[in-house]
């Protein structure tokens, strides 16, 4: 079930959607990480900018504070800080890396200078301070020419991340809706693109033999859909003309053939009677059943390129589907009784049913006859009529050798007949193909039943007439 079910799923329809969709996403994903890094680079330029410009004055200060002796003033370092970048924190090193000013909440949080400070490259980096998070802004500096100090400057970025935070709440929301209208509209848009595909699968998925007349509806356009639906039309047209053309030549070849054969027959039965030799009586008894079964034959074959050649249509005519059984087997109950074989026919209730009555006698008498043939002697053949499952169904089961299972998707073929049975009973193997093309254009059905050994049992059903 879950293979079918994903088969069914894994068409070009459903795979274009998938990756269009997905490569949407990636792209909307991409598009989403690279605003989102370049605003926080943008962000933090700014804070490393204000960094610089901070860290400019505070040399300029010490310079001065230096040159006045009044190194380190707390008082002028606040005051520049909150000019410049307030809540920031400062840390000076000497030459020496030892600390020789600090804030009191820098105190206790050892950072090492970093190597290219020495080469008077600014160097900053982030991390967490009291659990909150600050920008590290390293410094070198020359004050009166030959003391190098480095100034360590910490600025608090809590607000840039809580404003980066509402940044990815708000991208990963427009990235999310974008990818799903995307889809959606990708879509609508293949599954309309694909609209006319589907209705030329449904419409070739019901054209069949039977059915040639169908056609696929043609757009007013000139995209390939059209071009595919023109084609696959003269196809079906070249394929409905090849089929006339090979049902009439059997219906006239058929047709022709019954007046030599007539007249065949008519010279035969003369030539037995006239004539006073046996072996030539004999001779001509052979050839007159051979003839009685070419008549048969062409007269199936005439029946059954009249049926290919029709249609199924609403049938006006109401008939009493128990009382057509029960006069079919009336009928059929002589020839039954000349092999000692029982028709048995159980009717549940009365059933009427729209149909061509002679066609439809025609196929229960052809199915009880091949009953009766196959079934041996004493045997029983068994019809039921009922209704079930919104339908009417027939059941014909014989006693008789089975169907070999292999022969059963094969029996409703014209001229079919399995090897097992072309040495036990005569026939051209047209019998079924007429039931099939009666039953059928009954818009029933029909399917047979068997274990390949004993028995074959015959389903007929047609949809109850409302």
């Amino acid at each position: 079930m879950i293979k079918q079910y994903l088969r069914s799923w894994y068409t070009i329809k459903n795979r274009i959607i998938l990756i269009v969709s997905a490569l949407l996403g990636c792209v909307f994903f991409i598009v989403g990480i690279v605003v989102y890094q370049q605003v926080k680079g943008a962000r933090y330029d700014i804070v490393d900018v204000r960094l610089e410009a901070l860290s400019q004055n505070l040399r300029n200060e010490i310079d001065e504070q230096f040159r006045e002796h009044t190194f380190p003033s707390m008082k002028e370092f606040n005051r520049i800080i909150t000019h410049y970048l307030p809540a920031s924190l400062i840390r000076i090193y000497d030459s020496t890396g030892a600390v020789v000013y600090e804030d009191s909440l820098l105190s206790g949080y050892a950072y090492s200078l970093p190597a290219n400070i020495r080469q008077h490259q600014n160097r900053s980096k982030n991390t967490y301070i009291h659990a909150l998070k600050y920008r590290l802004f390293w410094s070198k500096m020359e004050v009166l020419e030959n003391h190098q100090w480095v100034v360590l400057i910490a600025t608090s970025i809590e607000y840039i991340e809580e404003d980066m935070g509402q940044l990815r709440f708000i991208l990963w929301s427009i990235l999310s809706i974008a990818v799903l209208f995307s889809a959606i509209i990708v879509n609508i848009v293949v599954r309309r693109s694909f609209a006319p595909l589907t209705r030329i699968i449904n419409t070739t998925n019901l054209i069949s033999e039977s059915s040639l007349h169908e056609r696929i509806g043609l757009r007013q356009s000139f995209d390939e859909v059209s071009l595919l639906s023109s084609s696959v039309n003269r196809m079906i047209e070249r394929l409905e003309v090849s089929f006339k053309n090979q049902k009439q030549f059997i219906a006239n070849a058929s047709h022709e053939l019954r007046t030599p054969l007539a007249i065949i027959q008519s010279e035969l039965e003369y030539a037995n009677r006239s004539s006073r030799f046996v072996e030539a009586k004999r001779s001509v008894r052979i050839a007159l059943k051979e003839l009685d079964y070419m008549r048969k034959l062409s007269s199936d074959l005439l029946l059954l390129a009249k049926l290919e050649n029709s249609y199924s249509k609403e049938l006006q005519r109401t008939i009493r589907l128990d009382e057509l059984l029960t006069d079919v087997v009336q009928r059929m109950t002589r020839l039954a009784h000349k092999k000692k074989i029982s028709l048995r026919l159980t009717l549940h209730n009365p059933i009427e049913i729209r149909s061509d009555e002679d066609q439809l006698r025609g196929a229960f008498i052809n199915i009880i006859d091949n009953a009766i043939k196959y079934t041996p002697i004493k045997g029983i053949v068994r019809l039921d009529l009922c209704q079930q499952d919104q339908q009417t169904v027939i059941t014909i089961q014989d006693a008789g050798i089975g169907i070999h299972l292999e022969d059963i998707p094969h029996i409703f073929k014209p001229f079919y007949r399995s090897s097992a049975l072309r040495s036990k009973a005569p026939g051209s193997g047209l019998g079924l193909s007429i039931v099939k093309k009666i039953i059928e254009l009954h818009q029933g059905t029909i399917e047979v039943q068997s274990d390949g050994k004993s028995g074959s049992t015959f389903i007929i059903c047609f949809p109850i007439q409302q």
